[in-house]
């Protein structure tokens, strides 16, 4: 379990050998998605997606995929696709939260679904993205980026009672304003670093505070479990400068979270 907190923070270079690799594409299709690159091989094409712009995003980003088999577009069955970093050739790898299984979305005209990135590449490691097709087409070991980003927030912990480890990703605000604001998160928990599975029915317990001030707020709305591992409440900037956000988590009867809690950061404009 410790080794994802391990590997936040350090790790060796992974020297990749695999020839194929992501063609860079900037266009967007009909939705707020954006193709963020194509990988193909052989008769078989996947194209992703994704709403965070042209690049993938330390933290969660919501994402989607195209398939083609023989140039022609499947708009049924399902994707799966597994992220993975390696530190260097041939060590363990490890993954983060991600969409069991991508279904197809008719309005979107993607297999859409989420991946939370727990790490960044940079020279301690370096990602790789695995695609199947319905179990019928797959295309493995495609190396790509993942860009630090400081509006997008992950935290990780180990619990040592309870034998796991928590990932609980910021999905909303973005960008926090003064005043009330919708807040979501994600919570993951894992016993390997590798499958990740949504956590429901956890209590949470939000607490604002702004160090320069000295004090918090009112008016905040706990997050509440709304299936599929998410969480939505409430939280009130009362002035813009910048937030600490703190969240304790009850979940099995006991708290998961150490002290102090998991805390974000925010910049209020």
């Amino acid at each position: 379990m410790k080794s994802l907190i391990i590997s936040l923070l350090a790790g060796i270079l992974f020297a990749g050998c695999n020839s194929e690799s992501p063609v860079n594409n900037n266009n967007s299709t009909t939705s707020s998605y954006t193709k963020i690159n194509t990988v193909e091989s052989g008769s078989t094409k996947f194209e992703q997606y994704s709403t965070s712009g042209n690049i993938l995003l330390y933290g969660y980003n919501d994402i989607g995929f195209k398939v083609f088999i023989g140039g022609v577009e499947k708009k049924s069955g399902f994707v799966n696709y597994q992220p993975k970093m390696f530190h260097f050739l041939g060590s363990p790898w490890h993954s983060s939260p991600v969409s069991s299984i991508f279904n197809y979305d008719t309005d979107k005209q993607l297999f859409t679904g989420y991946v939370s990135f727990t790490m960044i590449s940079d020279s301690s490691g370096s990602w790789f993205g695995f695609y199947n097709y319905n179990n019928e087409a797959s295309i493995d070991s495609i190396k790509f980026t993942v860009t630090t980003n400081s509006t997008n927030q992950v935290r990780a912990w180990d619990d040592i009672v309870g034998g796991h480890t928590y990932v609980l990703s910021l999905i909303e605000p973005m960008n926090a304003k003064v005043g009330l604001n919708n807040m979501m998160f994600i919570l993951h928990e894992t016993n390997n670093d590798k499958i990740y599975s949504e956590v429901n029915g956890a209590e949470m317990f939000i607490r604002t505070w702004m160090p320069l001030h000295g004090h918090g707020s009112s008016s905040n709305v706990n997050p509440v479990s709304s299936g599929n591992g998410r969480y939505s409440g409430k939280t009130n900037f009362s002035m813009s400068g910048g937030w600490e956000l703190y969240d304790s988590i009850k979940y099995n009867g006991g708290t998961i979270t150490s002290s102090p809690s998991p805390k974000f950061l925010f910049d209020v404009y």
